[in-house]
This record gives structure tokens, C-alpha cells and sequence, in this order.
């Protein structure tokens, strides 16, 4: 186990210091089944890859959420809790584990909305620009703001790719990937990827070859820094999403109401 237990009164605190999710929890009741059949096979929209993509949306957050909670839990107790603390080491180790994890986790969730949106306004794939090495939710809200600026949805996706803390996140997860995970303070000696040698000059004239021993390089970040982002990156995703979900239930009122006035 990372950590030692905590206190419920602890963990309540903790929790409190997280997005509530509850209110979402109505998703559930959005089943690929469900929807399809209040729809019916006319529907202009595909209900029931909507249904799965929305319900994925939600365990991506879910996800976020419980590595947040532990990320906490894990630096409160190396920290204060801990027979042995602080210990700052194991609390910048599992810290950083449950962090990373986190941000990874709202990637994904991302990506899923992503699909989403595009179900729900029934986007053409192939206008979406650019390689599908490229994140699908960066291509999307590049659509959206070329080809539907005004759009709710489209304001919304501007509004959390234009924050701070979600770019920040959204980096620290892809540093992870793709380079070198971002290095951190109390994590003991850290070292950047680069070249030791150093050409300087030698005083003469002429240039010469240095090196310097010890010390390792300085941290990227400290862990409450990543703490701070990380935690605002995943309220204001889990806020987000629970405008998608309201536009996603009025998508299908409309649908519904459409086809009932066929009917008539």
C-alpha cells in the first residue's frame, strides 16, 4: 500500500477539496440501449455511439478524480501522518505517481469527449485537419473554431483550452510520453537530457572543452505546484463535461420532440 490509513474525518476533507461528481453520476442512465430506442433507428444522430463515448467520458474522469484523492492522501501523510515523517522523498515518489496518473487520465477523458462531440454534431472526419498522430480533441477544437466559433460547445472547449492549468496539465501528461518526465524537487539528484560538454571560451582566444561535476540540474517543478494545477485542470474538466452532458440530454430532447411531430 502507498500510504497508511487516514481518518474518515481526513478523507472527507480531502474529498472536499476535489470536484463532486454526483451530479454526473446521471450518465449512467444514458445507456447505448436506452437512447437508442427513445430515438428509434431514424435518429440523424449515432444515440448509442454518443451513449458509450459519454460514459467513457465519465470513468476518465472518475479515474482523474481517485488518483487527485490519492495524490493527496499520499503527500498529507508522508508529510504529517507517517510514523517517520516528513518524509519528502516518498512524498514527491507517490505523489508524482498519483499525479501523472491523473493528468493521463484526463487525456483520455479528453479524447472521449472529443468523440463525443463529434457524434453529437455529427462532424465529418475527414475535415478534421491535421495527422492522426495529432491528439483528436486538439484537431476537434481547431474544427470548431474555424468552422463553428459560436457554437456553445465550441466556447466551452475554447475556454478549457485556453486555461492555464489545463495546458499545464495536458503538458505534464505528454512530457511523460513522449520525453522525459518533467523533473521535481525532492526527487533527489535530477539530471536534463544534455550534453555535459560545453564549448567555452578559453581566454586566449581560441575555445575550449568544459565540464562541471556534481549538483545535478535544477527541478522543472515542485510538487505542490503540480498539486495546484493538476487539481484546477480536473474541476475545470469535471465542469466541462457537465455542460456536455446537459447539451448531449437537450440534443436528445430536441431529437425526440422532432420525431414526435413527425409522427403527428
Amino acid at each position: 500500500m502507498a500510504r497508511g490509513e487516514l481518518d474518515q474525518e481526513t478523507l472527507k476533507a480531502i474529498d472536499a477539496k476535489l470536484p463532486d461528481l454526483r451530479p454526473l453520476f446521471r450518465v449512467r442512465a444514458h445507456t447505448p440501449t436506452c437512447v437508442s430506442i427513445v430515438l428509434g433507428p431514424q435518429a440523424k444522430i449515432r444515440a448509442a455511439v454518443a451513449a458509450v463515448c459519454l460514459n467513457d467520458t465519465f470513468d476518465g474522469i472518475a479515474e482523474a478524480r481517485f488518483a487527485a484523492h490519492e495524490a493527496l492522501a499520499c503527500v498529507l501523510w508522508y508529510r504529517e501522518r507517517s510514523p517517520k515523517a516528513p518524509n519528502e522523498p516518498a512524498a514527491v515518489f507517490f505523489g508524482r505517481f498519483y499525479l501523472t496518473a491523473a493528468a493521463s487520465s484526463l487525456y483520455a477523458a479528453a479524447e472521449h469527449a472529443a468523440e463525443l462531440i463529434i457524434e453529437m454534431l455529427q462532424i465529418d472526419r475527414e475535415k478534421l485537419t491535421g495527422t492522426r498522430s495529432r491528439s483528436l480533441q486538439s484537431r476537434v477544437a481547431e474544427y470548431l473554431t474555424n468552422r463553428m466559433p459560436t457554437h456553445v460547445i465550441s466556447e466551452r472547449v475554447r475556454s478549457l483550452g485556453d486555461s492555464d492549468e489545463w495546458r499545464r496539465a495536458i503538458d505534464l501528461r505528454n512530457r511523460w510520453v513522449h520525453d522525459q518526465p518533467p523533473t521535481m524537487a525532492g526527487h533527489g539528484v535530477v539530471y536534463r537530457r544534455v550534453e555535459r560538454w560545453k564549448i567555452v571560451d578559453d581566454g586566449r582566444g581560441g575555445i575550449a572543452d568544459e565540464m562541471s561535476f556534481g549538483g545535478g540540474d535544477e527541478p522543472e517543478y515542485c510538487l505542490d505546484d503540480v498539486l495546484d494545477f493538476v487539481l484546477r485542470a480536473l474541476a475545470r474538466f469535471a465542469e466541462f463535461f457537465g455542460a456536455l452532458v446537459a447539451e448531449f440530454e437537450a440534443l436528445l430532447t430536441r431529437s425526440l420532440g422532432t420525431f414526435a411531430t413527425a409522427d403527428n
